[in-house]
C-alpha cells in the first residue's frame, strides 16, 4: 500500500470517527431538554422534601423545648416534696 493510499485510509477512518462523534453529540443535544426537565422536577421534589423536613424540625424543636420546661417544673416539684 502506498503512502498516499495509507493517508487516504487514515483520513477516511478519521472522518468516520468524527461522524460518529457528531451523531452522538446530536443525540445528546436532542436529549438535553428532557434531561433538564427531569432534573428540574427532581429539584422541585427535593425542595419540597427539604421544606417538609424543616417544618418537621421546627415542630420537634418546639416540642423538645416544651418538654424541657415541663421537666424543669417537675424537678422543682420533686425537690420541694423531698426537702425537709
Amino acid at each position: 500500500m502506498s503512502d498516499e493510499a495509507r493517508d487516504v485510509a487514515e483520513l477516511r477512518a478519521t472522518i468516520r470517527n468524527l461522524e460518529d462523534e457528531i451523531m452522538i453529540l446530536r443525540r445528546r443535544m436532542q436529549d438535553s431538554p428532557r434531561r433538564v426537565r427531569v432534573l428540574e422536577e427532581r429539584l422541585l421534589e427535593t425542595k419540597g422534601q427539604l421544606s417538609q423536613a424543616a417544618s418537621q424540625n421546627e415542630k420537634l424543636s418546639v416540642a423538645l423545648e416544651e418538654t424541657r420546661e415541663q421537666l424543669a417544673i417537675l424537678r422543682d416539684e420533686v425537690e420541694k416534696l423531698t426537702s425537709p
